[in-house]
């Protein structure tokens, strides 16, 4: 059996100024070693949008994650992002608007002989820092998420064959869900409400964790409705953001690597929304923005 361990960090943006950005830090361990990927997406307020990538050694050391140039540092409960990319540069902060969380209380998702764990530094944050791109130095504040997900299922024997996941920020509420669907048909379900207190960064205030909720999306994915026994977020697209297959030459080298992912691994497709959210809570809507996407592996060895 080839060891194996992919580390994923995913952190996102929006801005007050109209911009949106979602970035990943991604390192793959297989057979001792472990290339880096980092990418970034960035769609700018006149709807145009970049979307750089670099594959470069890696490091994880203690509280600092680095990707050739690019750093991921953590400080308490802070996060700087550095990224490096061709032309685009980024340098961020994120500062917590509510608690940790950890799905099932350890954050960990399946478990057999290999595992896939989920934690949630930041279900909100606060950021500000720069964007530089088509050599301008842009000021940006707004609110985003970050979350890390661990695993040592290899892509030809990965479990999942459906995630749906989003988080939305309305007011002094934030929400993230996620929905996965196993090989073998089981459901798993973990969602989290938190309402924040802004006189107190990082206290949460009535948080709702649960394990059960409905979810039903519109055959053309223009409006997804979540449904549970205390909230309901209705979702309204305003962009797709990604749409396409996930073992792509961006993602994946060398070539021959990539056709032999895509002929024996999940080589599925991923749809990636940003929307307008309405939060219908304790009698009033509140009223914000998500990132949400529905992610369908492919048959194993198809």
């Amino acid at each position: 059996m080839i060891p194996f361990r992919l580390q994923k960090w995913y952190l996102d943006l929006v801005a007050s100024d109209g911009h949106v950005l979602y970035m990943y830090f991604v390192i793959t361990k297989v057979a001792g070693i472990s290339p880096g990927y980092v990418s970034a997406h960035l769609t700018l307020p006149d709807n145009g949008e970049l979307k750089p990538a670099l594959h470069a050694k890696s490091a994880v050391s203690g509280n600092r994650v680095v990707i050739g140039s690019s750093i991921l540092q953590f400080e308490n409960t802070k996060a700087h992002v550095k990224l490096e990319l061709p032309k685009l540069t980024i340098n961020l902060t994120y500062v917590p608007l509510t608690g940790v969380w950890k799905p099932g209380g350890d954050g960990l998702l399946l478990q057999d002989q290999d595992y896939l764990s989920w934690h949630v530094p930041h279900v909100e944050a606060a950021i500000e820092g720069t964007l530089n791109y088509n050599s301008r130095e842009i000021e940006v504040r707004g609110t985003g998420y970050h979350d890390y997900v661990e695993t040592t299922m290899p892509p030809w024997r990965f479990a999942v064959a459906e995630l749906l996941w989003g988080r939305a920020h309305c007011g002094s509420y934030s929400l993230v869900y996620d929905q996965i669907k196993t090989r073998d048909g089981t459901l798993l379900q973990h969602i989290v409400l938190d309402k924040k207190n802004d006189g107190i960064p990082q206290l949460t205030l009535n948080r709702v964790e649960g394990r059960e909720f409905e979810i039903q999306t519109d055959e053309q994915d223009k409006q997804t409705i979540l449904t549970h026994n205390a909230f309901t977020l209705r979702l309204n697209r305003r962009r797709i953001l990604e749409n396409g297959t996930l073992i792509t030459d961006d993602r994946v080298k060398p070539r021959l690597l990539k056709r032999f992912l895509a002929r024996t691994a999940c080589n599925g497709s991923e749809l990636k929304l940003f929307s307008e959210a309405i939060l219908r809570v304790n009698g009033a809507s509140v009223h914000g923005s998500a990132i949400h996407e529905r992610v369908s592996f492919g048959s194993l060895g198809e």
